[in-house]
């Protein structure tokens, strides 16, 4: 909770710009690797955002 708390302040703070970079920066400030949700959303993401032709 404080986690979110502090992305969305520091995300108005900053206009409202990159939620994802902020989330992901301070999830690498104050998290570990392993529970880091915004980092481990990003290593899955290009495995499910392949779209076939």
């Amino acid at each position: 909770c404080l986690y979110s708390f502090c992305a969305y302040v520091t995300w108005v703070t900053f206009g409202r710009k990159n939620l994802d970079v902020i989330e992901l920066e301070l999830g690498r400030l104050l998290r570990s690797e392993i529970f880091n949700p915004a980092q481990n959303l990003k290593k899955e993401e290009p495995k499910g955002s392949q779209e076939s032709p």
